[in-house]
């Protein structure tokens, strides 16, 4: 598995922070979206899960939240 973590920049130039879980051939994507007062990391065992059963995964922190802008 493959972990990492990122900053890509967003259409109106907030900095939005990434991470990513991902075997060498994943089956599918799957998208995690944190909930209110959250981040990602908090997701990293479901991350991890994921990724072992097969499944790229994907979080970001959302606006205001965890390490994103």
């Amino acid at each position: 598995m493959q972990r990492d973590e990122g900053v890509w920049q967003s259409a109106d130039g907030l900095e939005l922070f990434e991470r990513s879980w991902r075997p060498a051939e994943p089956k599918a994507t799957v998208a995690i979206v944190h909930g209110f007062a959250e981040h990602s990391g908090r997701y990293d065992h479901a991350g991890e899960h994921l990724a072992a059963a097969g499944y790229a995964a994907y979080a970001l922190d959302l606006r205001g939240h965890g390490r994103s802008q």
